[in-house]
């Protein structure tokens, strides 16, 4: 089942204009969304700047990940990655020590990654990486779905400051991804919410517990509407001195449950 991303945006908005804190990091069970009423919040606050919401679920045979892409399109990474060679280049020529940050970053998390190889080709150019120790060239369309979205999140969160929107939405960004690198998403979900209003949708565990109680908004569906509540870590205290965050959603502690 999927969601119309006008509305997924629209509903984002409604969520950060209830909760206005800028330093607030929100994370939503994404399946209260698929069935709820959404307002329309354009009147609700003046945006410096549209929120970019993205999302890498698709990464069929046919993604636009997967295809070559202008080299000139390298000035902010699309919200479907499709332009993330050019953007890597960008940064591989004029920003090194970004560009290897990522690269170290996915490191960690596809061990057998060695580094992008990103050759123009009649000006555009496809996704291409070698492994460790092996001296064979692959491309984007030999790559697992987990591999494209995990190198894609690495890219959109570790990407420069001056790069990133004033809010930052991500829909379920741990599809696909192997634990340890939920992990490591939701510590680079955590640095970069310090620069930017990051809002996150998900219904993962491992992912709710990379973050602290006063970090999430629950949301819950109620006579056909969407209800809001904020956790308390005082009132949590002695549940999480046995349990975790993600142990207490799952015992219906904290709501989210259908």
């Amino acid at each position: 089942m999927c969601v119309n991303q006008s509305k997924l945006v629209n509903f984002f908005i409604h969520v950060i204009c209830k909760f206005r804190d800028p330093s607030i990091l929100v994370r939503l069970p994404l399946r209260f969304l698929l069935s709820c009423s959404i307002p329309n919040p354009q009147s609700a606050i003046d945006w410096p700047s549209f929120p970019f919401s993205h999302q890498f679920h698709n990464t069929s045979s046919t993604a636009r990940i997967r295809g070559k892409w202008s080299k000139e399109d390298n000035r902010y990474l699309k919200e479907d990655a499709a332009n993330i060679a050019p953007f890597l280049l960008r940064l591989k020529e004029n920003e090194s020590k970004r560009y290897f940050r990522i690269v170290e970053t996915i490191r960690l998390i596809l061990p057998f990654f060695a580094d992008f190889e990103l050759d123009v080709d009649d000006n555009s150019i496809l996704l291409k990486w070698r492994e460790r120790n092996c001296d064979r060239i692959f491309d984007a369309s030999q790559a697992a779905d987990g591999m494209l979205r995990a190198i894609a999140l690495v890219t959109l969160l570790l990407q420069p400051e001056r790069n990133l929107p004033d809010v930052l939405l991500l829909d379920e960004p741990e599809l696909g991804l192997h634990p340890y690198a939920i992990n490591v998403v939701g510590g680079l979900i955590r640095s970069v919410s310090t620069k930017t209003q990051v809002v996150v949708a998900t219904q993962s565990m491992p992912l709710i517990d990379c973050f602290e109680p006063n970090d999430i908004v629950v949301v819950n569906r109620k006579d056909r509407e969407s209800s809001f509540q904020r956790l308390d870590e005082k009132t949590l205290e002695d549940w999480l001195q046995e349990y975790s965050l993600s142990e207490l959603w799952e015992k219906n502690v904290i709501g989210g449950r259908p």
